[in-house]
């Protein structure tokens, strides 16, 4: 496929969840899965949401997906999501954590190259922007930067098992954190 997919952290309690998580991977995508991370089944779980018409979207589904069957399960460790990944044309550099503990990401902007590292590589610290946690840093191929916040989908079940996906709380960020366009 057109996608490149890096994460750093962890789905809290993997061992006794994933198989759970497996089975929620639709068919087209799984036949695709060749190892055992937690990295790679995000990754498939994204495709099987919609990766390619909703990047963002696919991933606050997934991880909403990850967290149901972890609540549903016991599991009280947290789920801790920093993620690079991008189709060509744009990059997505998220950071999530269900605790305050969400793994580091930075970006800095050198002329026209753009970098996004999970801890900066160089002393030269006025030069790196920490990504906030429960957010997204789109890079567009032109030249745009978006800062953006990010939760994982709220999902309620209809009597129908129909998935119904409000919309979450993008209103009371903005109000407190206008979204913005950055620059170096």
């Amino acid at each position: 496929g057109r996608w490149m997919f890096m994460h750093n952290g962890q789905i809290g309690g993997f061992a006794r969840v994933r198989r759970h998580l497996e089975v929620l991977v639709d068919d087209a995508h799984y036949a695709h899965r060749h190892g055992t991370t937690d990295s790679e089944l995000i990754f498939c779980l994204m495709l099987s949401a919609g990766l390619e018409s909703d990047p963002i979207g696919a991933l606050q589904r997934a991880l909403a997906q990850v967290l149901r069957v972890m609540t549903e399960h016991g599991v009280e460790e947290a789920l801790r999501f920093t993620s690079v990944f991008t189709d060509g044309e744009r990059v997505f550099a998220v950071r999530y954590a269900s605790d305050a503990a969400a793994p580091s990401l930075f970006w800095r902007e050198d002329g026209r190259e753009r970098l996004v590292v999970s801890e900066p590589l160089d002393d030269e610290a006025a030069d790196w922007h920490e990504v906030p946690p429960g957010c997204v840093l789109t890079i567009e191929r032109e030249g745009g930067l978006v800062l953006s916040p990010f939760a994982p989908a709220l999902e309620e079940r209809t009597g129908r098992d129909r998935l119904v996906r409000p919309a979450v709380g993008r209103h009371s960020w903005r109000q407190q954190n206008p979204l913005r366009h950055l620059s170096a």
